[in-house]
């Protein structure tokens, strides 16, 4: 709060709740990013792709739900479920496509021989 009424005033305060929203969600935005892009460069992006929809889709109805409720902070809320549930769904499908724990190799998320 000291730091968002520096830069941009008093009148600024109540938002604060909402921007440390948004820095958690576009935290871990960034993450599930760097991690679907790592999968695109393994030749998976059908699972980067996957996972994105199941964000639009849980973000969209955090949306349609919060915004009614809690306005400013339901959206920024539903932004955070919607980096949380892509991030959680690239893990898992990718967990799922490498079958880890069954035994099988490193070929299956793109390694390549060399």
């Amino acid at each position: 709060k000291p730091l968002l009424s520096l830069i941009y005033g008093e009148a600024f305060i109540p938002a604060a709740q909402i921007l440390q929203i948004l820095v958690a969600a576009g935290g871990i935005g960034a993450v599930y990013r760097i991690f679907a892009d790592g999968l695109r460069g393994m030749g998976q992006p059908g699972i980067a792709s996957q996972a994105e929809l199941v964000g639009l889709f849980t973000g969209g109805t955090a949306l349609v739900i919060q915004i009614p409720k809690w306005a400013s902070e339901g959206a920024a809320l539903a932004a955070l479920i919607a980096a949380v549930t892509s991030l959680v769904a690239a893990l898992i499908l990718a967990y799922r496509k490498q079958g880890l724990g069954q035994g099988s190799s490193n070929k299956d998320l793109g390694s390549r021989e060399v």
